[in-house]
């Protein structure tokens, strides 16, 4: 069964689905920094090269796969694009692409906050699927691990595959097993208490009018572990790099030299002026035209003359305060996070600011 026959069946599709799923836990952990097994054309790390939630960016992106096809058109996807170089980033951000197996360990993957595993381990030998377990919980050890894949119970929802029949077949041909969710829950445990982790699970993607009535869980299912502690001592590492670096992508972010503390509180308290005011101009209702009369003036006189121009009417300037601002608001600005680097200086300033007003 292939996957555009499965897909229209979900609304929104299941890929959809499953990567809103990743970006709310991502963002929920506010990660920094991000690796992706198994990339493929980039669906996952073209869309985290935006702030996905927190307003702290990620900084580092990486992924490893073993086509250079999908690693071309994942390259292609994650390229800065004319409003990446019109809105420039406050922190720089870089992005490595790997060529490579998911059960081998290289020094350079290493330290990366959250690693992502989405619909992988399935096409991957059982040993295999050991290998890259001890290389990511065991070597690596991310903060953070997000497992997907599919939940064989919901299959018998898709009559053609004959679930729970002699003749069951898997979702894709290329997939070496599919698990229950009691299977999956098995797996995740061991490897959560073998390692120092703590294991939560998801379902993902439900039809609106499944085939079956009983409880088969959800077309995909999701495991989050989390690092119960960080490891007091790092793996003594082999230094040879055993992935192919395929390409770097260095975004375009603010590189200039901060200004002085001086010129710095001078444009927030602009950008702070034009967010808290607005300022309006209204005519003068006490300033009335006057014309006086002269008795030695005639109509015909008058009418030769050129017209006087007519006495401009005067108006009054009105500047009003229309809100108060607090930190977290102008901290979501591009401009000011580029001027402050980070919320302690624009506290510090904000401190510095208030300070020169009083006097």
């Amino acid at each position: 069964m292939t996957s555009d026959k499965i897909e229209p069946i979900f609304n929104p599709s299941l890929w959809r689905q499953r990567r809103t799923f990743l970006l709310r836990i991502l963002s929920e952990h506010c990660v920094k920094s991000v690796l992706d097994y198994g990339c493929g054309e980039g669906a996952l790390l073209s869309v985290l090269t935006s702030p996905v939630g927190c307003v702290d960016e990620i900084v580092r992106l990486a992924g490893l796969d073993i086509s250079s096809e999908a690693l071309a058109l994942c390259a292609e996807a994650c390229e800065p694009m004319k409003m990446d170089y019109d809105n420039l980033r406050e922190k720089a951000l870089d992005i490595y692409l790997y060529k490579g197996s998911v059960d081998v360990a290289d020094k350079r993957l290493a330290d990366y906050d959250a690693i992502v595993c989405s619909e992988v381990i399935e096409h991957l030998e059982l040993d295999d699927v050991e290998k890259m377990l001890t290389t990511v919980l065991g070597i690596y050890r991310p903060r953070l691990f997000i497992v997907t894949t599919p939940n064989a119970e919901y299959n018998i929802n898709f009559p053609n595959l004959n679930y729970g029949t002699d003749g069951t077949k898997f979702r894709h041909d290329d997939h070496r097993f599919e698990w229950t969710r009691c299977e999956f829950n098995a797996w995740c445990q061991r490897a959560a208490d073998m390692y120092g982790y703590q294991v939560e699970f998801y379902g993902i993607g439900s039809m609106k009018q499944p085939i079956v009535t009983k409880d088969v869980g959800h077309c995909t299912q999701a495991c989050v572990y989390r690092r119960l502690e960080k490891p007091a001592d790092k793996p003594a590492w082999d230094d040879r790099q055993r992935h192919q670096l395929f390409q770097h992508i260095a975004f375009p972010w603010y590189n200039k030299s901060d200004k002085e503390e001086h010129d710095t509180i001078q444009e927030l308290n602009e950008i702070i002026t034009k967010l808290t005011t607005i300022t309006y101009t209204l005519p003068n209702c006490a300033s009335q035209v006057r014309t006086e009369w002269c008795e030695t003036w005639s109509w015909d006189e008058l009418s030769e003359e050129t017209p006087l121009p007519s006495p401009p009417i005067e108006e009054i300037t009105i500047t009003d305060i229309i809100k108060d601002i607090s930190p977290e608001e102008l901290w979501s600005m591009l401009r000011v996070r580029q001027l402050c680097r980070t919320r302690e200086r624009l506290r510090e300033l904000l401190v510095k600011r208030d300070n020169i007003e009083m006097r």
